[in-house]
């Protein structure tokens, strides 16, 4: 099950699960729509809380990543949803529980909205 960790004062995200749950959230960001669950952490080491469900959605522009309560939204044009798709697809074929992906804005990003809240990925053991 996929995890994500959230620090309320600097608004940063941590996004983790096992390959085979990273593939269902890639087929989510590719199909442009869709909910997930997310794996509770009473105790998220290093973030003040863990967010409770995922939310895609198809919307106008780069891909935004915000939180809403519990809730992760990420929405953005279906072409930008797919190149975030294909990093995460990226991750999970490496199978490496030792390294990490930075989800970061910086000006001029190719699919990442000004506004979007940073996120690292990484693979956990199943």
């Amino acid at each position: 099950m996929i995890k994500v960790l959230r620090s309320d004062s600097t608004d940063e995200m941590d996004l983790s699960g096992p390959s085979v749950d990273m593939y269902a959230l890639v087929e989510l960001l590719r199909a442009g729509a869709g909910e997930m669950s997310l794996a509770p952490d009473p105790e998220p080491r290093f973030y003040d809380r863990a967010l409770a469900r995922m939310i895609i959605n198809r919307a106008a522009g780069r891909v935004l990543l915000t939180v809403e309560g519990d809730t992760l939204h990420i929405a953005g044009e279906e072409r930008f949803l797919a190149v975030l798709a294909d990093n995460l697809e990226a991750v999970a074929e490496a199978g490496d529980t030792t390294s990490h992906l930075h989800v970061d804005y910086y000006p001029g990003h190719y699919y990442l909205a000004e506004d979007s809240a940073a996120l690292v990925v990484q693979l956990s053991a199943a």
